[in-house]
């Protein structure tokens, strides 16, 4: 009995030597030359599926025959753990390249406070609506100048039939409802140019009255012996209140001015008022010289303008 186990062993180690291509005579039979497909395994031993990379071994060679030099289950999950490592780990390092590029640093931004954020917002709505607000200007300001100029135009040829004829009541009826058409079309264009202007002015109003509610809420947590550290530079809260209530005053005045300026301007015969009007609309004398300033100071405060 112990010669055939030997005998057993000994065939079986020859099998494992020998590869696929060791199909030569002298296997006892079970290749002939030339043939290099894989000689059948003897009995009793566990064949691995083609191209798996696990080694046949001996059936019942399992954790049980590590002391006889085969491998344990432990081991096979161990080199299988480090090889899926080893394909892992370099794509995860080229996805990590990927997403953050050799040479490229995204500064951290200061976080900052939910009064800080929304007084910093105010200020950029500020600076958005002082521009619409400059565009329509600019807008009514042509629309008021083709109503002086057609009523100048009207005017000379008014002069002009009162110097060669005497009017009659049926020219008067022929001139006027085209007179009476034209006007009224470029009076609606101002009036919308107007209703557009008054929503940003309100508007202005909101933003001033949000910027309150920030100084009433600091003036709530920190109480009136308190210090208070500048939300951003060296403004402190209240100072932001001051000046969008200065702008919001300014804007204010120059909407009445304008309301003025469009109930006026399609019915005065004084041509010299005429140019008075159109001069208000244009310089807009309620909006002072330092309201730039003021929105370019709390543009620079707030982090909007680089120091």
């Amino acid at each position: 009995m112990r010669a055939e186990g030997a005998a057993e062993g000994r065939e079986r180690a020859q099998w494992e030597e020998r590869g696929p291509g060791d199909g030569v005579a002298g296997q006892r039979g079970r290749g002939r030359v030339g043939d290099h497909r894989r000689p059948r395994p003897p009995a009793g031993f566990c064949q691995a599926p083609q191209g798996s990379g696990i080694r046949a071994r001996p059936a019942g060679a399992g954790d049980a025959g590590a002391g006889n030099g085969g491998e344990t289950g432990g081991a096979t999950l161990r080199r299988r753990v480090y090889l899926f490592s080893q394909i892992c780990d370099p794509l995860c390092f080229f996805y990590s390249l990927s997403a953050n590029p050799l040479g490229s640093t995204t500064p951290r931004k200061p976080v900052l406070s939910v009064s800080a954020r929304k007084i910093k917002d105010n200020a950029a709505d500020w600076h958005n609506l002082i521009l619409k607000w400059e565009a329509l200007n600019d807008t009514g300001f042509a629309t008021a100048n083709n109503i002086a100029n057609l009523k100048t135009r009207l005017w000379s040829e008014d002069a002009a039939e009162l110097q060669s004829s005497p009017a009659s009541g049926e020219g008067a009826d022929k001139t006027l409802p085209e007179y009476s058409k034209e006007l009224e079309t470029l009076c609606e264009e101002l009036q919308t140019t107007f209703d557009a202007l008054a929503k940003i002015q309100m508007k202005m109003e909101k933003l001033s009255s949000t910027t309150k509610g920030v100084c009433e809420l600091e003036n709530y947590h920190c109480g009136d012996g308190r210090h208070r550290p500048p939300l951003f530079h060296t403004w402190p809260t209240a100072h932001f209140y001051e000046v969008s209530r200065q702008l919001s005053d300014m804007y204010q005045k120059e909407l009445l001015l304008k309301r003025t300026v469009i109930e006026e301007l399609a019915h005065t015969t004084d041509h010299d008022l005429t140019l008075s009007y159109l001069s208000m609309w244009l310089h807009q004398p309620f909006v002072e010289t330092n309201s730039k300033l003021l929105l370019e100071s709390m543009l620079l405060e707030t982090g909007h303008r680089a120091l």
